[in-house]
């Protein structure tokens, strides 16, 4: 976000966040963001330490006092350290999310096996700003496929309505 400022083609008046799974955990716990006019979470976790554990406990590697261990769907290893857990369970998201004063576009499919649709309606219920919560049916997590142009189309819609 500093970097973002900080260019000289930034319009400091029109910054948005698009943030997607856990990176939303990220924007709501470091909010307020000054400068920032508007936020897109996609696939937003309403409770990220529930849902990151769930996903580390599939695979049956959810050690919050040494190292957890998951593989990512490109096959890549993700490690996280016991203070990780330790910092994020400190968090209360249910606050924090009640701090947003910009207006929030949450887009989640209708299929996300990661992150249910039910869990990020109750964090989308608690956005006391201007906000739209749109279910894009039989996608997964992450929009793929067929899916992706049709959620950046509303992406694109949403910041130019709001920034």
């Amino acid at each position: 976000l500093n970097y973002v400022k900080k260019d000289r083609f930034t319009n400091l008046n029109k910054i948005g966040i698009l943030a997607q799974s856990y990176g939303s955990a990220v924007v709501t716990s470091a909010w307020p963001l000054p400068r920032v006019k508007s936020l897109v979470f996609t696939s937003a976790p309403a409770d990220p330490y529930k849902s990151l554990s769930t996903y580390f406990r599939r695979q049956r590697n959810f050690n919050p006092e040494g190292i957890s261990e998951a593989e990512r769907s490109d096959n890549k290893k993700i490690h996280v350290k016991p203070q990780f857990w330790r910092s994020l369970g400190k968090i209360n998201f249910r606050e924090r999310i009640r701090l947003i004063d910009r207006p929030v576009l949450f887009v989640h499919g209708g299929h996300d096996r990661l992150v249910r649709v039910h869990e990020t309606l109750g964090h989308y219920e608690l956005v006391g700003a201007r906000k739209k919560f749109l279910v894009i049916e039989k996608s997964n997590h992450g929009f793929t496929g067929q899916f992706r142009p049709k959620v950046a189309e509303l992406i694109t819609e949403w910041f130019k309505e709001t920034l």
